[in-house]
């Protein structure tokens, strides 16, 4: 197990950010709570890919990632204000940008919307993919 605190590699990040996109770890993460069974489900699926990332390291990711991407979102929507740039606003807003009132209509369109905006730059569009992707 990496030690807490290890930087996360761009192509583990990348993994993470697909396996959180998937539309059974959204919906799990938008039916409950208390979230640890969902991100030991994210952990598991990081090693499959070949990642060590407990449960926590996975919660904690996910928690930074979202507050950076609010902070890029609410500085980019200001008026006036020069476009903030961040590596991982396209993925992180295909997973959370667009979410519409039904849960399963916001599934299904984070879904969709991340895998368009990787199909363009040929990144993964889920786990197998990311897997078949990061092996060549």
């Amino acid at each position: 197990m990496l030690p807490k605190g290890s930087a996360w590699t761009n192509r583990e990040l990348e993994t993470f950010l697909c396996i959180l996109g998937e539309e059974d770890v959204q919906r799990e993460l938008h039916g409950s709570v208390r979230n640890a069974k969902v991100f030991q489900l994210v952990s598991d699926k990081l090693l499959d890919a070949g990642f060590e990332r407990n449960t926590e390291q996975c919660r904690q990711k996910s928690k930074k990632l979202r507050v950076e991407y609010r902070k890029v979102k609410e500085q980019n929507n200001r008026s006036g204000d020069k476009g903030k740039t961040w590596k991982w606003f396209n993925m992180m807003d295909a997973i959370y940008g667009h979410q519409l009132e039904s849960k399963g209509e916001e599934i299904d369109t984070a879904t969709s919307l991340l895998e368009s905006k990787l199909e363009p730059i040929g990144k993964c569009k889920c786990l197998t993919s990311a897997i078949l992707y990061f092996s060549n």
